[in-house]
């Protein structure tokens, strides 16, 4: 699902999404295309939902962001794992 859609189909709120497809571009991580996994009110119900699956899947491509954002982009830093 592309983010514009996610914005138009779930305003003001916070998302849960497994990436799809994306790519690097002038230091930046653009998310292209994405599955809703869940959709929440507060921050917090959101960030532990990541959690959740990024611990229990390691290997895939979680996020979680608020569709007030314009794009489904950031920064790239280097990641540090933690187990």
């Amino acid at each position: 699902m592309k983010w514009d859609d996610i914005k138009k189909d779930f305003p003001s709120k916070w998302v849960v999404l497994e990436e799809l497809d994306a790519y690097d571009k002038d230091n930046c991580h653009v998310v292209v295309d994405s599955s809703v996994i869940n959709v929440f009110e507060q921050f917090i119900d959101a960030y532990r939902q990541y959690r959740e699956l990024y611990r229990a899947n390691p290997n895939r491509e979680f996020l979680f962001a608020n569709t007030e954002m314009a794009a489904l982009s950031f920064e790239n830093r280097s990641r540090i794992k933690r187990y």
